[in-house]
């Protein structure tokens, strides 16, 4: 890992007086409170807390419980935050104790469908009752529920209805208009570039210069009405998501085919052209390969990647990949 790019991206975004020595990373779901993605894949909070590490600071990432005094053992927290009325929020309890503990504690988003996780917000601040009901938390994660509620959803209340006070620190690219986040109070916007703390693991694989004409696309959610769309020549490999049978892949093994093949097609986010960080333009620069998607959200990057993935099957190649980034 590159120590000096690393401190260059954190001091741009967090500044002594945030991140101070023994800091807590925690947040509403089980990746948010430090266990690996099931299938490797790169997550923010853990960029975050590794690269915090590799900057010379003491970092937990763990699940913090209603209630407890974590200002005994912590300086300052880092919560990521996500769509209450999604089960994997298993923490959030504990999460909104978090930023009743510590009134300047950052909020940070890893998850695009941000629209969906504020609207959600809402309901729940109009119905409180929904984070308790049983089809949404297991019974024994409701044994987290801590009698405070009042704390609880006035921190809600403050993020749905602009009132926040805590920083909002996201993982962007450079580019992008940053008001089609739709971030309520988006003036108290921190933004970093984690790009450095993915990259070093793939540089290593190899990337051939004798590429398959082939479009490799790995996501979770589906994808398939998108892929219809686009008019490709080029066969498709999709990994990832399990109602439609696709494979699933490691990360590494998806990021491998990278480098075996032309190109990457990337679909449109609800986000588009909000310079939201996506991994896969991270990976498909590392490998050497073309990244196409929805001009909407790649034209800002710049002018080459104004294309669709159909026209880029029509293009000349201009000869083999070179070292990427």
């Amino acid at each position: 890992m590159e120590i000096e790019a690393v401190r260059a991206i954190l001091s741009s975004t967090f500044s002594d007086e945030v991140i101070t020595m023994w800091t807590l990373i925690t947040g509403c779901t089980p990746q948010h409170t430090g266990r690996p993605h099931p299938l490797n894949y790169a997550l923010t909070s853990h960029l975050v807390a590794e690269g915090l590490r590799a900057s010379g600071h003491q970092v937990d990432q763990r699940a913090a419980a209603p209630g407890e005094k974590l200002r005994r053992e912590y300086d300052q927290a880092f919560v990521y935050y996500f769509n209450p009325q999604v089960g994997n929020a298993r923490h959030i309890f504990g999460a909104l104790w978090t930023f009743v503990e510590f009134p300047r504690a950052l909020l940070g988003i890893e998850d695009w469908t941000i629209g969906r996780t504020f609207s959600n917000s809402r309901r729940v601040v109009r119905n409180p009752a929904l984070l308790t009901n049983p089809s949404f938390l297991r019974p024994k994660d409701q044994e987290e529920a801590h009698p405070d509620y009042d704390g609880f959803f006035a921190k809600l209340e403050q993020l749905v209805e602009g009132r926040w006070h805590h920083n909002i620190a996201l993982s962007l690219f450079p580019w992008g208009d940053r008001a089609r986040l739709g971030i309520p109070n988006h003036n108290l916007l921190r933004w970093f570039d984690p790009s450095p703390l993915a990259t070093p693991l793939y540089r290593k694989l190899e990337r051939r210069a004798d590429r398959e004409q082939c479009w490799i696309l790995g996501a979770l959610t589906k994808q398939i009405e998108w892929v219809d769309k686009q008019r490709l020549s080029w066969p498709v490999e999709p990994y990832g998501n399990r109602k439609l049978g696709q494979p699933r892949l490691n990360e590494i093994d998806v990021v491998r085919r990278y480098g075996e093949v032309e190109g990457v097609p990337s679909f449109r986010t609800s986000i588009a052209g909000s310079g939201w960080w996506r991994v896969r333009f991270v990976h498909a620069a590392t490998m050497g390969c073309v990244l196409a998607g929805d001009p909407r959200e790649t034209s800002v990057i710049g002018d080459p990647y104004r294309y669709t993935p159909h026209e880029i099957e029509g293009a000349q190649p201009s000869g083999p990949a070179g070292p990427g980034p």
